[in-house]
């Protein structure tokens, strides 16, 4: 079992005090593999799982293995090589981390990697740096600037890329990695990827996903809240992750409004004078 190492610039994300990972991949056993599918309908696809073996992608950044454009040949001209990532986030996530490690060695802009991710089981994808926020640091944790284009020349040494996607709980995100090279014959070593991580988690306090009772659910103009402690406050979530509206509990009869959003689906995320927190999902309808 390999050493759960990394850099700590691609763990530092600096999120809250308690979290929850669901998913790390250092291609050296099989822990969460079963998240990885290279793509077998390309007849030239080059990524394979292995020791790199070439000229300058000689080793993993976790010994022994990495995923890689070919662990012993140089990237092949003209070809698109894909592999996918899936990832399901629980409904009750509040935010969400994605990096991994690697090293790129291709003509600059002509060959290139792209991330894109899919909310859609794979029937459209977009660009991932479009999904949130992302950041690049070289190995000494200096950021990498960029102009939009990021996994394409030589990297100096292990890069760590890590991205906060915007908010989507309830969804199976699945990332789409995929090598372009161009028609050059030169010996490229092309993408070298170790050291993949995924966090969901919520803010740094306790959390208790029983603390209270929500009904109707779905409902309409209004809901029910039963708590068995001292609500403070409690917050309307949507589905990106926006807050739209922060209520005081109504000490008569405990209800939340819900008349002035639109139909669809909704978090509702309760904090005690305890200062535990709760969500649960809802529906409004019509």
């Amino acid at each position: 079992m390999k050493k759960l190492v990394l850099f700590s610039i691609f763990l530092a994300l600096g999120i809250g005090v308690r979290s929850q990972d669901f998913g790390y991949i250092y291609f050296d056993d099989t822990t969460n593999l079963s998240k990885i599918y290279i793509d077998s309908t390309l007849t030239n696809n080059i990524w394979q799982i292995g020791h790199p073996q070439k000229s300058v992608f000689s080793s993993a950044l976790s010994q022994p293995n990495s995923i890689v454009t070919d662990t012993l040949n140089p990237v092949l001209p003209n070809d698109t090589s894909v592999f996918y990532l899936s990832i399901f986030i629980p409904f009750w996530t509040l935010w969400e981390d994605f990096s991994f490690a690697y090293k790129m060695d291709c003509d600059t802009l002509t060959s290139y990697g792209k991330v894109e991710i899919s909310l859609d089981t794979g029937k459209t994808y977009h660009n991932a740096l479009n999904f949130g926020l992302y950041s690049i640091h070289d190995q000494f944790g200096n950021i990498v600037n960029d102009s939009g284009l990021v996994f394409t020349g030589r990297t100096n040494g292990w890069y760590g890329f890590s991205l906060n996607p915007y908010f989507y709980p309830d969804a199976l995100l699945l990332f789409r990695f995929s090598f372009i090279s161009n028609n050059s014959l030169s010996s490229r070593d092309g993408w070298l990827i170790d050291n993949i991580y995924f966090e969901a988690g919520w803010e740094g306090v306790p959390l208790k996903s029983e603390y209270f009772t929500l009904y109707p659910n779905p409902g309409t103009n209004s809901l029910h809240i039963e708590s068995t402690g001292r609500i403070s406050d409690f917050e309307i979530i949507n589905e990106s992750g926006q807050s739209v509206s922060t209520q005081s509990p109504d000490p008569i009869n405990n209800k939340i409004d819900i008349s002035f959003l639109k139909p669809g689906i909704y978090f509702l995320k309760v904090r005690t004078t305890e200062e535990a927190i709760s969500i649960k999902k809802f529906i409004k309808i019509k």
